[in-house]
């Protein structure tokens, strides 16, 4: 759900952490992809491993949360990246022994994670349709969201000079001039 996670990230941006940029909130929506995936290539880990774990997630929120409090971040900085890393493991319908790792027992040994592969199992062989449709709902979202905004998009006001009223001494030597006429 690659493309999905992305969404995501847009819609935050676009409905709820305008301030907070979009490379942060993709970042943490891709969080434990990044993590996975690449432990898969580089170590033989599960690509659906540690890091789409609730004590992962919950070590992750702590690490954040110390640092947020260290830098006197924004707190929406904080809740941003909780909510994307959260959209992620909802989003992927993680399995529950992978969910509750270490808890229900030990992960299991998967695949070697090839992109074009997954690709086309998800895309072309709809191999997880709940999936799918969620990413084409989120994707579909996005787009209503980002054109909606092209077509709403408040013009500026005509400009208004107002002219600066005259001080009172002024006034008062106008109107003395025209009572002289």
């Amino acid at each position: 759900m690659i493309l999905g996670h992305f969404a995501i990230a847009g819609i935050a941006k676009s409905t709820r952490f305008h301030r907070e940029s979009l490379f942060f909130l993709t970042l943490a929506s891709l969080g434990p992809d990044l993590v996975d995936k690449s432990g898969n290539m580089f170590f033989g880990m599960p690509g659906r491993g540690i890091s789409h774990s609730l004590i992962f997630f919950a070590g992750v929120t702590s690490i954040c949360w110390i640092i947020w409090r260290l830098f006197k971040l924004k707190p929406d900085t904080l809740t941003a990246g909780v909510l994307m890393w959260g959209s992620h493991l909802i989003g992927d319908f993680v399995q529950l022994q992978v969910l509750f790792w270490p808890f229900l027992g030990p992960l299991e040994h998967g695949q070697k994670f090839y992109v074009t592969e997954k690709v086309r199992l998800f895309y072309i062989d709809q191999l997880y349709p709940d999936q799918f449709w969620l990413e084409m709902f989120c994707i579909t979202t996005l787009v209503i969201l980002l054109l909606s905004r092209l077509f709403t998009t408040k013009k500026p006001a005509a400009m208004v000079v107002i002219q600066p009223k005259a001080p009172r001494a002024e006034l008062d030597s106008l109107q003395a001039e025209r009572l002289g006429d």
